[in-house]
């Protein structure tokens, strides 16, 4: 459709606002970013693997292979190293501390989620009152000029009676100021048109071309103000945001009590080096008998720490302060 055909209504430019303004971008890229820091936390559940392997040059030079040195050997010893390691870890109890970081990062998900819709719904504010205001402003250039133009006529007249030496000079000057404040009106009704102009572009980045005065649904607007703040406050994304706030800051102190708890794993390793700590393998009489040194463990590992120089306590009493200020 041509543009001299086509109206942009606000809907239309209310969802063009939504697909490009920055702002709402770096909402949607925050939002996101905390349904990662959900993911993240939630790999606390699942066991960690690791692998190793290395291959280099390793020299030894210790009392006791020198003490053991045979004839014509210093105890010196050069050899090429070769190490290879599986390790698997499951944490089995940690004091709660997974569950309140899945829970913390999800209530705050939820709050840039709320965050996300308030920018939106501010965005979507303020492009309707730029859209409105264009309108405004392009109505009341249409006026200004009617009527600079009727006060053009009254003062040609009122000139031509002066002229004639009918009228007195009394009227035509007041009739004079009056076209002149009539302009003065259509220089600032103009200042306000361009004003108005670049602030839809800034928001939308489209021209407002052919807008369309928009018809209010009547049905959707609250009956009194008594009923329209209690709707606020009950489904206003930004007091919702702030509820889940709340949430995840309380979800934080119960995580940081986890570090008063032992901390229980199941650990199984498996280990293959070979040629390692001097040991090739040959023994003295020549006998070679392998220098690979294979071992495997399975192991439950409690730690606890009792002493962590006051950090836990500082962390607890950040953690009530975070709560405070959410």
């Amino acid at each position: 459709y041509s543009t001299n055909i086509y109206a942009q209504s606000l809907e239309e430019a209310v969802a063009t606002a939504l697909d490009s303004h920055p702002d709402i971008r770096q909402s949607f890229a925050r939002f996101k970013s905390k349904e990662e820091d959900v993911n993240r936390a939630s790999s606390g559940y699942f066991p960690t693997i690791d692998l190793t392997a290395g291959y280099g040059y390793e020299y030894t030079d210790t009392p006791g292979y020198r003490r053991n040195a045979v004839e014509g050997d210093d105890g010196k010893t050069e050899l090429s190293r070769g190490e290879f390691g599986i390790s698997i870890r499951q944490v089995l109890f940690d004091g709660m501390f997974t569950s309140n970081e899945v829970d913390r990062t999800k209530f705050e998900a939820s709050a840039e989620k709320w965050t996300l819709i308030a920018n939106a719904e501010d965005i979507a504010l303020e492009v309707s009152k730029a859209y409105l205001n264009f309108i405004k402003t392009t109505e009341l250039i249409k006026l200004s000029e009617k009527n600079i133009a009727s006060h053009q006529e009254i003062y040609e007249q009122i000139k031509e009676r002066t002229d004639s030496g009918l009228g007195s000079i009394a009227d035509l000057s007041q009739v004079t100021g009056r076209l002149a404040r009539a302009q003065s009106n259509m220089v600032s009704a103009r200042n306000n048109y361009r004003d108005a102009r670049t602030q839809f572009i800034r928001l939308t980045n489209t021209q407002p071309e052919n807008l369309v005065l928009p018809v209010p649904d009547a049905e959707m607007l609250p009956k009194d103000s008594s009923s329209g703040l209690n709707l606020a406050i009950k489904h206003h994304p930004v007091i919702k945001s702030a509820k889940q706030d709340i949430n995840a800051a309380r979800s934080f102190k119960s995580a940081v009590k986890s570090s008063y708890y032992p901390k229980l794993s199941l650990e199984l390793a498996a280990n293959a080096d070979n040629d390692i700590a001097g040991e090739s393998g040959i023994n003295s009489q020549g006998t070679d008998v392998g220098g690979h040194r294979n071992d495997a463990t399975a192991m439950l590992r409690l730690r606890y720490n009792f002493y962590s120089g006051g950090k836990d306590v500082a962390n607890e009493r950040s953690a009530a302060y975070k709560v405070s200020e959410a």
